[in-house]
């Protein structure tokens, strides 16, 4: 993040590409604060590498980002709504290229004292709820 630069890396092909990063202080803040999120994934139909940057002023201003995967051609990112006290995904379609907010069961979205995890077990999305 200091260098103002994200490098991505292709060992099979042996190929890197460097992509600039914010340099201004009010949106590395924001980057760091979990208001923005970088995720990474392939798109199944063309093979493109994408790097897509989503934001607490796109879906909900309340929102902060917690996690983020890459699943079955879509990016999901798991976030937590501050003002609603609740968790929610979203989704981007790497080939659409569409965001979309993904249900999550009434048991998960206000936890209480457990935390919730979002991960991947082979090509399905996977909600992990638990304690320290």
């Amino acid at each position: 993040l200091y260098n103002s630069q994200f490098v991505l890396w292709n060992p099979t092909i042996k190929k890197s590409v460097a992509i600039d990063l914010p340099t201004n202080d009010d949106e590395l803040d924001i980057l760091l604060d979990h208001r923005t999120s970088i995720g990474f994934g392939v798109c199944p139909k063309t093979l493109d590498a994408k790097l897509v940057k989503i934001t607490s002023e796109n879906p909900f201003k309340s929102l902060l980002f917690l996690d983020w995967v890459d699943v079955g051609g879509f990016i999901y990112w798991f976030a937590h709504d501050s003002v609603n006290r609740s968790y929610l995904i979203m989704s981007f379609d790497l080939t659409s290229e569409v965001f979309t907010e993904v249900s999550v069961l009434d048991c998960l979205t206000s936890n209480g004292d457990n935390d919730v995890f979002l991960s991947k077990l082979g090509d399905s999305l996977v909600l992990l709820e638990g304690n320290n």
